[in-house]
């Protein structure tokens, strides 16, 4: 393949990446009938270099990666960072999810005449149901669009004052910050946040249709 004296890589094209493996496994197959051929390690060439150099061989040997292979570190970094994200999300999901409750509880409580009145002038159950998510959903939707726009204008900001990666450039692979903004993503988070909230917002808004007319009515507090 080269000179005896030369070292370089061949990169090889494939119509289907999802056949890189087994393309890999047959030439190492194939080369290693002529050629010292490294193990298969799903990492990047200059990770293998201390296992190289514990060996007693000399000249040439052939390693042959994948583009998973090579960029394993990168997908490593992006898949943890993904992960905190995750688990940031989740708290603070948990925590709108909690505070949302909390208000509708105490909106129930500060409305049960009201509810009561309601009930005796010939709203249904079903009107108390609907008036109650319908008001959570549009807090939660206004909620949610005017924390993205905050965040958005926030990360803009951030992108043009061009700060300095430091340290951390060898993962972000930049010299500057650059925070992504994904229209398509926000909506996405918008519909499924308001959509969990409205699903754990069934059960106040089922108890406050539930209440009699005259017990509501009656309340005091």
């Amino acid at each position: 393949l080269l000179n005896d004296n030369l070292t370089g890589a061949i990169q090889l094209y494939l119509p289907d990446p999802e056949k890189a493996a087994d393309v890999a496994e047959k030439l190492r197959s194939i080369l290693s009938e002529s050629h010292k051929v490294l193990e298969p390690l799903s990492q990047p060439f200059w990770m293998k270099f201390p296992i190289v150099n514990r060996e007693d061989w000399t000249g040439q040997k052939l390693d042959i990666t994948t583009w998973k292979d090579e960029m394993a570190f990168l997908l490593f970094s992006l898949n943890a960072i993904g992960l905190i994200r995750g688990v940031i999300g989740l708290i603070l999901l948990t925590v709108v999810v909690g505070g949302t409750l909390n208000a509708m509880w105490m909106a129930i409580r500060e409305r049960t005449r009201e509810i009561g009145t309601l009930r005796a002038i010939g709203m249904g159950r079903g009107g108390i149901l609907s008036l109650f998510l319908t008001e959570t959903v549009l807090l939660t939707v206004g909620s949610a669009a005017i924390g993205s726009a905050f965040g958005v204008a926030l990360s803009l900001g951030l992108d043009s004052l061009g700060l300095k990666t430091g340290e951390f450039s060898f993962f972000l692979m930049r010299d500057t910050l650059h925070l992504s903004i994904d229209p398509v993503g926000i909506l996405i988070t918008i519909g499924v946040v308001t959509a969990i909230i409205g699903f754990f917002a069934l059960f106040p808004a089922w108890k406050a249709s539930r209440m009699r007319p005259v017990t509501a009515m009656q309340h005091a507090g």
